[in-house]
């Protein structure tokens, strides 16, 4: 069985009644197949295979003649392989961004975004153009024709390329820091760091960490006091890029001792870590 041919002038399907020449009246233009493609199309034309150059004619139902075995995405470049049934040659190959087809078996123009003409004896693909860079997913179908021209062309089953979004970013590391607690007298501190405090002592709690641990806990962090109801946490805020002033009071003593704590809210994660935890002994007052 004979097709039509493509015909050297570029875009136009001719037919074996007339010759090599465009068929008057009944011209195809294959505007939507791409330059690069037409030229290969007429360089194999001119090698004298121009019978089984069909990219899509006549009815072309799906067959298990040309099965594809595999189809994804190799970085932004689709790559297809494919089989043929003995006596069959392989003839074109489409990508397309969405699956409806003509009568004719093959994918609707619009929705055409790569292809190629294939050897005869071709079963695999990657092409050359970034074509599935976008993630979403794309659709391939290869023709393939009977090698003495008695049966074809047809196109195979429709195959999915399914390019995934790229992995989200890691979350952003836990800070890490340490709390310092001094006696404070309302505009300076006034001790070394401490590790005893006293009820009614006035104190500030201060977060020792890199400039990006405490810009961070100021945006997600959270300041905990342990209470005998149990942990009262507020947003860090400006708070951890400076220190927090607290005056030691009974209801912050558990068991002996006040405990505060830095609590990062992971945005990532959502997941609450400690950065850093504070534990002083309670003494009694001065007389």
């Amino acid at each position: 069985m004979q097709g039509p041919l493509v015909c050297p002038d570029e875009g136009v399907i001719c037919d074996h009644a007339h010759g090599r020449g465009p068929v008057r009246g009944r011209e195809q233009k294959l505007d939507h197949v791409p330059h690069d493609l037409r030229l290969a199309m007429r360089k194999l034309v001119d090698a004298g295979a121009s019978a089984a150059l069909v990219l899509v004619a006549g009815a072309a139902a799906q067959s298990g003649n040309v099965i594809i075995t595999r189809a994804e995405a190799q970085g932004t470049h689709p790559f297809v392989t494919w089989t043929l049934a003995p006596g069959w040659c392989s003839n074109a190959l489409n990508l397309a961004k969405a699956p409806q087809t003509g009568s004719d078996g093959s994918f609707f123009a619009e929705n055409l975004i790569d292809g190629a003409a294939l050897e005869t004896n071709q079963t695999s693909w990657l092409s050359s153009s970034p074509s599935v860079e976008t993630p979403g997913t794309y659709y391939v179908q290869v023709a393939a024709y009977a090698c003495d021209f008695s049966a074809g062309p047809e196109w195979s089953a429709t195959a999915m390329i399914v390019k995934a979004p790229p992995p989200p970013p890691p979350p952003p590391p836990t800070p890490k820091g340490i709390l310092v607690v001094r006696g404070w007298n309302g505009f300076d501190n006034t001790t070394p760091p401490l590790s005893k405090v006293r009820l009614g002592q006035l104190i500030t709690i201060e977060l020792k960490a890199t400039l990006r641990a405490r810009s961070a806990m100021s945006e997600d962090g959270l300041f905990c006091t342990l209470t005998r109801s149990g942990n009262v946490c507020r947003a860090y805020g400006s708070n951890a890029l400076t220190y927090i002033v607290r005056r030691v009071s009974t209801s912050m003593i558990v068991r002996g001792y006040v405990t505060f704590s830095a609590v990062y809210k992971n945005p990532g994660t959502k997941q609450k870590q400690t950065v850093a935890t504070k534990r002083l002994q309670v003494v009694p007052r001065k007389t």
